[in-house]
């Protein structure tokens, strides 16, 4: 529990982990990047949630979390799967703090990462992120880093429009901030979508306003392990046929239209972004910033990365 004296002083974050079956290795590693945060321990607290793992694994999880020193911890065992939407709604509802912080129990961050997404926060932001870099297993070997800034400029002077790159492709991901009135505006994430309920969850939280309400971080705070146990690897189609649902969604709510289809186009370079666009006549939608023939993102953005 975040004491009341730490309330009147550094805003206070809860850490969310979702956990079902990780292995030890990646947990450990994960709660000791949580344990090397800069950011002040008091103001932190840590709720981890196991989804119905095994016993084994769950063992495994309570010892990794015992790394996290000087922050308040809670292990939150559930006795039935609910996917990672379930889960993170499980400790979002157990959360004390004015900020959340989402984490992937296999990914590690770097030790000011909770710090800088907390500065940007304080411009009345519903969302923070950052950009990341994705890793090999083992975390040796950075595979490719996602620069963000030029996705973020053309987000917010496209917002809303069939322009915004958030309508296309997932850039807000990994080393997530999220005001805590703005995951409770919109009910926190839609579990039925089980492998793409985090690109749902922000894009309903891009809804919340008509003006830009996300802030990023242009450093790479993040490090995402190429998992082939994990939901990117072991859930691909599902996460693909999410997305599209969500997209579709998106569309209409925003009133840019109502599309029967959403196409998953393929990963687009530099960055390796998996994209989407709406399918329009039978044929997929144009933007001015990519080119569907070669998937590759134009000169405005490729200049940056």
């Amino acid at each position: 529990m975040i004491s009341e004296e730490t309330r009147h002083h550094d805003p206070t974050v809860s850490v969310i982990v979702a956990h079902r079956n990780t292995g030890a290795d990646f947990v450990a590693e994960c709660m000791a990047s949580i344990d090397r945060q800069t950011y002040p321990k008091p103001a932190i607290e840590l709720i981890v949630v196991d989804d119905a793992s095994t016993a084994e694994s769950l063992e495994s999880l309570k010892k990794g979390v015992c790394l996290v020193r000087g922050v308040e911890t809670d292990v939150i065992e559930l006795s039935r799967q609910r996917g990672p939407g379930g889960a993170l709604n499980t400790g979002i509802g157990a959360a004390q703090g004015e900020f959340i912080f989402i984490l992937d129990s296999d990914d590690v961050i770097e030790p000011d990462a909770i710090a800088h997404c907390v500065a940007a926060a304080r411009f009345d932001a519903a969302l923070v992120y950052t950009d990341n870099a994705r890793w090999d297993t083992s975390l040796t070997r950075p595979i490719i880093e996602r620069r963000k800034a030029k996705f973020h400029a053309h987000h917010c002077s496209h917002k809303a429009t069939v322009e915004d790159p958030l309508l296309h492709l997932h850039f807000v991901h990994y080393c997530q901030l999220y005001r805590r009135e703005a995951l409770e505006a919109v009910d926190g994430y839609r579990a039925s979508l089980f492998a793409g309920g985090d690109y749902d969850l922000n894009l309903r939280i891009a809804g919340l306003s008509t003006i830009v309400n996300f802030a990023h971080v242009p450093r790479s705070l993040h490090r995402y392990r190429v998992n082939p146990a994990g939901i990117t690897s072991t859930r691909r189609l599902e996460q693909i046929a999410d997305t599209r649902v969500a997209l579709v969604e998106a569309y209409e709510r925003w009133g840019l239209g109502r599309f029967d289809e959403v196409s998953y186009m393929g990963k687009m370079a530099p960055g390796d972004h998996s994209y989407f666009t709406p399918v329009v006549n039978g044929r997929p939608m144009p933007v001015s910033w990519v080119d569907l023939n070669t998937m590759q993102l134009r000169h405005w953005i490729t200049e940056t990365t």
